[in-house]
């Protein structure tokens, strides 16, 4: 399908995989995201069973929620690093983590829309 794929491998819990979509710019890496999602999902329907993104698909069982990993670079430049502040974080970073925070709610409407109980 095109969409670069970092690496992939079975986690702990039963049925749990990690796979790590190659980072691009933004808007591709949305469509890329949205558009594996959906495909995981129609392969698992065609196949009989369900996928899932949640953290805890199964109680007491290691989940493989899908977690998305962020950087932002300016030109080769970690704008989220300094090496000067704790944790290594730039004044940027933390911005961008309060600003997710804040809006955490609201990006969850589009995030996590799919929810079917079982």
């Amino acid at each position: 399908m095109g969409i670069g794929v970092e690496f992939s491998h079975h986690e702990r819990g039963p049925s749990q995989s990690e796979i790590s979509l190659r980072y691009t710019d933004a808007m591709t890496m949305a469509d890329y995201t949205m558009t594996y999602r959906l495909v995981v999902k129609e392969v698992a329907v065609r196949h009989k069973v369900y996928a899932t993104f949640k953290p805890k698909p199964h109680a007491g069982h290691t989940g493989s929620g899908m977690h998305v990993h962020l950087s932002l670079f300016r030109g080769s430049t970690n704008v989220y690093y300094d090496g000067k502040k704790p944790y290594h974080l730039s004044d940027e970073a933390r911005a961008f983590i309060a600003g997710l925070m804040r809006h955490a709610p609201e990006t969850m409407l589009v995030t996590n829309q799919w929810i079917k109980l079982v």
